[in-house]
């Protein structure tokens, strides 16, 4: 019940597939392999309704089990489906979100925030998804990786986080390693000034 009808905030929050052993204190709600297709099912929902930030916020998305199975429910969809899927971006930022993200002198963590699940799985490393995504909706979604100007490319979130080898595919994709993001600049109290408008790389 609560998977399928529980309020996507206390999932973000509480719902794992693997116990967090460093956070002796929390609330946990471990939910077992056999009903994590449910919860796969749910984010899948969730993502159509342009929820990325409350879905991939989500430590699940750190055990490989859960990956599998998010994967499988994915591969599910029409082609068509998929691609509105991993291109919806959300129209306004989680005000909520924007509040617990993790901070970093890039302005990335906070472009994420109203990015699409193809920028979260750049973002998150989450290789195996991205190549059978990509697979599954070859010409749509390379024309979609190429054509993005005017804001953060997912090549942006893949080498700011370090996932090389997503980086290296991105590029054999053949997207534009020079396409500058267009983010405003900031500052903050402990970091100072940071800037838009950098190439990826």
């Amino acid at each position: 019940m609560l998977l399928e009808y529980g309020s996507l905030l206390i999932i973000r929050e509480y719902v794992r597939t693997k116990a967090d052993t460093s956070d002796v204190d929390s609330v946990q709600i471990i939910v077992q392999p056999k009903y994590q297709g449910i919860l796969a099912k749910r984010f899948i929902r969730e993502l159509k309704k342009g929820e990325s930030g409350n879905v991939f916020l989500n430590p699940c998305f750190k055990d490989e089990h859960f990956e599998k199975t998010f994967l499988k429910a994915l591969m599910a969809l029409e082609t068509s489906e998929l691609f509105d899927i991993m291109s919806l971006a959300p129209e306004i930022e989680n005000m909520q979100l924007k509040e617990i993200r993790e901070y970093t002198k890039f302005a990335l963590d906070y472009a994420i925030l109203k990015s699409t699940p193809i920028h979260w799985l750049c973002r998150l490393g989450l290789y195996e998804i991205l190549i059978a995504v990509h697979s599954k909706t070859k010409d749509k979604l390379s024309f979609f990786l190429k054509s993005l100007p005017g804001h953060t490319t997912p090549l942006h979130f893949t080498a700011g986080y370090g996932h090389i080898e997503i980086v290296k595919y991105l590029i054999n994709v053949g997207v534009d390693i020079n396409l500058k993001a267009q983010l405003e600049l900031r500052f903050h109290d402990k970091i100072g000034e940071y800037y838009s408008g950098f190439p990826p790389l």
